[in-house]
């Protein structure tokens, strides 16, 4: 999921390559992470993102690239983990 953030990387496919039932598969990797599945690839999507953004990227460019669906969908996935919105920061360090 790092090397391919954008990718759909599904539950079977990630058990299979594991070689673990699905369920099997959710249950280990929150005891390993210590996150479920669905917030670690949001956040490996949007650090994904962040990089792109950092390297020049707009942030519609970034978001679709890391594999959003929508740039409101990177927004809303980004307020909902950092408290504030990605244009903020992004002003914000550019600025600094």
């Amino acid at each position: 999921m790092r090397e391919q953030p954008s990718g759909s990387h599904t539950l079977a496919e990630l058990g299979r390559r594991a070689g673990l039932s699905s369920s099997r598969f959710l249950h280990l990797f929150k005891d390993v992470t210590g996150v479920p599945l669905r917030r670690y690839r949001i956040w490996s999507r949007i650090g994904a993102a962040a990089r792109a953004v950092a390297q020049g990227q707009s942030l519609t460019e970034a978001a679709h690239d890391a594999g959003f669906s929508s740039s409101a969908h990177f927004s809303t996935a980004f307020r909902d983990m950092f408290g504030m919105m990605p244009s903020e920061l992004f002003a914000w360090v550019r600025a600094g």
